[in-house]
């Protein structure tokens, strides 16, 4: 997750989902859009207001009706750009499992306030451990949020998730015309690696301002180890960052 915490990370389809956000402006509006599976976006139609500290704690999202795979929830703040991303897997149901309780809205007052019908006032989950992204600024998983006009880096990966032997295919928008972007990947380990004759993530947007890559990680890496990775550009000229993730399994 990036400056969010979600739990459960891994469930059934159906399960209720609890997410917390923070450093977003003191009050802003915030709109918000999964990302499925295959990389196509949809309203998730979570519309939200930030705290007095930047935060919105404990945001019950529903799964009904959802595919199975690895999914994102991205919430955007329209004053400040800030985007929380939080990341998760569902399977389908066990019929022989007991089901996950459905949370109950507590009767607490909430720390911030929230103008969705899922979202409940539940008190703040645990405390996430941050993943190693050094300083990099994060963006938006792809694509922007329908009707909101896209502005800064857009990145997407495509499949989101898939085997080391996977064709995968990597992208970024809103660059400047023609400039040198570094590109580089983080592995599970936090270790930072380069493709295969890249010189060292070495490579030129278009002259639209986009850059599309397609790897197979077991080919143009040492070593595709299973886990959570990161795509991260980095505009030379533009001074745009940004990064996206995607798992090997």
């Amino acid at each position: 997750p990036i400056d969010a915490t979600i739990d459960p990370g891994s469930a059934p389809i159906g399960t209720q989902l609890e997410i917390s956000l923070s450093e977003f402006q003191p009050g802003e509006d915030i709109v918000s859009w999964f990302t499925a599976p295959d990389g196509a976006a949809r309203d998730a139609r979570i519309n939200l207001k930030a705290g007095p500290d930047g935060k919105v704690e404990s945001v019950i999202v529903p799964t009904d009706g959802f595919g199975m795979g690895l999914w994102a929830i991205t919430f955007h703040g329209k004053s400040s750009n800030h985007e929380s991303v939080a990341y998760f897997y569902l399977f389908t149901p066990d019929p022989a499992s007991t089901p996950r309780p459905t949370k109950a809205p507590a009767t607490r007052t909430p720390t911030s306030a929230a103008t969705s019908a899922a979202t409940s006032t539940r008190p703040p989950g645990p405390t996430r451990t941050p993943v190693p992204r050094g300083s990099v600024t994060a963006t938006a998983t792809f694509p922007a949020v329908p009707s909101e006009q896209p502005e800064g880096l857009l990145l997407s990966v495509k499949p989101g998730y898939g085997s080391p032997d996977t064709q995968f295919t990597f992208s970024a928008t809103n660059l400047t015309p023609n400039e040198a972007v570094k590109v580089r990947f983080t592995d599970p380990s936090g270790a930072i690696v380069y493709p295969a004759n890249s010189n060292d993530g070495q490579y030129q947007a278009n002259a639209a301002g986009a850059l599309s890559l397609t790897l197979v990680p077991s080919q143009a890496f040492p070593s595709a180890a299973l886990g959570v990775w990161y795509f991260e550009v980095i505009g030379q000229q533009s001074k745009l960052e940004g990064l996206i993730g995607f798992v090997l399994r």
